[in-house]
């Protein structure tokens, strides 16, 4: 099965050549938002969980074994794409690194060489 952590990585590696700083910027802040989505489906499952638990309300559709997998796929689509989130955003967070520790070659005029 592709993933979208394979999918991804496959993009960045491709494109990381091209990107300039700014780029590789922007995507390492993927970590952080993958931080963030993981608190956000964190807080989806326990209100799933909450509401389940509940008598007040009737939840069997959850009970569906078609609304159960449909659930339960799009957690796990979800739980894959923060995972490639955090794989492409510290991928990029190591690529600028690396550009940053590469001694720069001075730049030469036309005077200077003699």
């Amino acid at each position: 099965m592709n993933t979208m952590q394979s999918a991804m990585g496959t993009m960045f590696k491709h494109a990381k050549a091209s990107m300039d700083a700014v780029a590789l910027g922007e995507l390492s802040c993927l970590t952080e938002r993958a931080s963030e989505e993981a608190r956000r489906l964190s807080d989806l499952c326990e209100g799933i969980g909450l509401l389940e638990s509940g008598d007040e309300h009737d939840f069997s559709n959850l009970r569906n074994s078609e609304s159960l997998c449909s659930l339960m796929l799009g957690l796990s689509h979800s739980f894959d794409t923060i995972a490639a989130m955090v794989q492409v955003g510290d991928a990029a967070a190591s690529e600028l690194e690396k550009r940053n520790e590469r001694p720069v070659a001075p730049a030469t005029t036309e005077g200077d060489a003699a």
